[in-house]
């Protein structure tokens, strides 16, 4: 995680909790919001926030939420919701309880529940949009490669197969096979999430190279390649594997 990526993190929890509580005052307070100024309750309100975010940022990469669009928006916000729900009225009833001895009211219960999934929905919407964003970026970066003792740069979508034979790392280009200093776990960092699969610890595959999938026993998946002269046209995903290349494959 980079500086930019930590400082979104938590400003946007700063944010949420900040805004949302000066909000709320302010909706029931209109005239002079400022007056209900209380350093625990911004503080109690930044907490609830983090607890908020990273719960729904969890779930989200829980689901590999990665392609931005409508069928995106409409499980975001529906996840939201039922968070919020249930997170924000557990935390605020506890801290109302707490603090003041009562709860909120139906209203404000609704107002408070509709400007955090408002809030929680542009913010997460935001961070995917810049995930689909990254991801498009790194779907257009070239590879360093070598290839007959000279330095090339190939294309992820060009890529089938990535593998190690012998310590070395191969990446296979339709008929041609170019190496590469880097590990497969720093190659695999390099290319589209929803295009490339770790099978196991010798070889990355990409889609364009499977031709077919079917169960096996004891929960493995047997993979039919397509052939080619670098690698054999049957592959077999382990148990331990096989749920997140389910995953994987409802991405595309």
């Amino acid at each position: 995680m980079n500086s930019k990526q930590v400082f979104w993190r938590f400003g946007s929890i700063l944010f949420l909790g900040i805004g949302l509580n000066y909000t709320v005052n302010w909706f029931f307070n209109f005239r002079s919001p400022i007056d209900t100024f209380l350093i625990s309750e911004y503080l109690a309100a930044i907490v609830t926030a983090g607890i908020v975010l990273e719960t729904i940022r969890y779930v989200n990469r829980r689901l590999k939420f990665k392609e931005f669009g409508l069928i995106q928006i409409i499980k975001t916000l529906a996840i939201d919701v039922i968070l919020v729900m249930l997170i924000l009225d557990v935390v605020g009833t506890v801290y109302m309880l707490n603090v003041y001895g009562d709860t909120y009211s139906l209203e404000e219960y609704f107002v408070i529940n509709l400007l955090t999934i408002s809030f929680t929905t542009l913010i997460v919407l935001v961070e995917q949009l810049m995930s689909s964003k990254a991801q498009n970026e790194v779907k257009d970066k070239p590879i360093e490669v070598s290839y007959l003792n000279s330095t090339k740069w190939i294309k992820p979508d060009t890529i089938a197969f990535i593998y190690v034979e012998n310590g070395l790392t191969f990446l296979v280009d339709g008929e041609k096979r170019y190496t590469s200093n880097r590990s497969l776990g720093e190659l695999i960092l390099k290319l589209p999430e929803k295009d490339f699969f770790r099978a196991n610890r010798q070889l990355i595959v990409s889609r364009s190279i499977i031709d077919e999938t079917k169960s096996s026993s004891y929960g493995k998946i047997e993979l039919n390649l397509k052939q080619n002269q670098f690698l054999s046209d049957q592959l077999t995903i382990s148990r331990k594997q096989a749920s997140a290349f389910r995953k994987w494959l409802k991405m595309a």
